[in-house]
């Protein structure tokens, strides 16, 4: 299993890293049991602010890690069958998706993506939801992988079947909008999107602003100069920063709060949790209240 690298995750955690540097997954490409998951999504912005997401599959084509599998979180890792985009997966889809993709009960799951880590994290994180807790994110993607000198591939890979992984729904790590009406005083509401969405200056979710009592600290704080992979040390800064009590991070679909959710438990806070359907389900409905600053 991922095991800590310098600076990268806490070594007293008592589950299996949730992040994973390069230079592991080199030393462990080999290893019998490991799946190598490409999480990448295309995404289309249009000029009203808002946006388009469509399978990576062509992405990942062009060129991924040795060995890796394509995880289609537009399809395959997102419930089909609600009106939101990206909803978390029943565990029966679940299940049957890490079958088809040849995860099974003693599979150690790395996942990557070719932008900043947001789609590997919500795939880690919906993993983790569900019981399985050997799954980490490669911290730094394709980049980080191709900084060490790694070889890429190009075309499909088939995966070969196997009997899905056993699952188990667990607390601690999504909400919905009641949850979110009900947060008690001692919670923190964390928007992690950028300041001109928080503030309602731009409008990419059909209502402007952001949920009552929220507090913005954008995803891009955490990213690295470089710009392609989360920094844990940041990450640490930012919830030695948060004051005592459960966090609940939400974005606009679920996918960058899921980003921000995992390294800050990561980085100790163990008490975060993520508002599924975020903003996308929040200002679809006129009666819950947005406010602009």
């Amino acid at each position: 299993m991922p095991q800590p690298g310098p600076g990268t995750v806490n070594p007293d955690q008592e589950i299996p890293a949730l992040f994973t540097s390069a230079r592991w997954l080199a030393e462990h490409r080999g290893d019998e049991n490991l799946v190598i998951l490409d999480a990448c999504v295309t995404r289309d912005i249009h000029p009203d602010d808002t946006s388009t997401y469509t399978t990576g599959l062509p992405t990942y084509r062009e060129g991924h890690l040795p060995g890796a599998i394509h995880a289609d979180l537009v399809d395959d890792f997102s419930d089909p069958t609600t009106e939101m985009r990206f909803t978390r997966p029943t565990r029966e889809q679940l299940g049957d998706a890490l079958a088809r993709h040849g995860v099974g009960v003693d599979s150690t799951v790395v996942v990557y993506d070719h932008q900043n880590g947001i789609w590997a994290a919500r795939l880690v994180w919906v993993l983790r939801s569900y019981g399985f807790a050997d799954a980490s994110v490669l911290n730094g993607g394709l980049d980080a992988w191709r900084g060490i000198g790694g070889e890429i591939e190009s075309g499909d890979i088939t995966p070969a079947p196997t009997a899905p992984p056993a699952l188990s729904a667990q607390s601690g790590y999504f909400v919905d909008a009641d949850d979110v009406r009900d947060l008690g005083s001692d919670s923190v509401l964390v928007n992690v999107l950028r300041p001109e969405v928080f503030s309602g200056d731009e409008v990419p979710y059909g209502r402007a602003g952001h949920i009552p009592g929220s507090v913005n600290l954008p995803f891009a704080e955490l990213i690295d100069p470089d710009g392609s992979e989360i920094d844990l040390d940041r990450a640490r800064r930012t919830a030695e920063s948060i004051p005592p009590g459960p966090v609940v991070t939400y974005c606009g679909s679920g996918i960058t709060a899921s980003g921000y959710a995992l390294a800050l438990r990561a980085s100790g806070r163990n008490d975060v949790r993520v508002y599924d359907g975020s903003m996308s389900e929040w200002a679809a409905d006129p009666g819950n209240p947005l406010i602009t600053s």
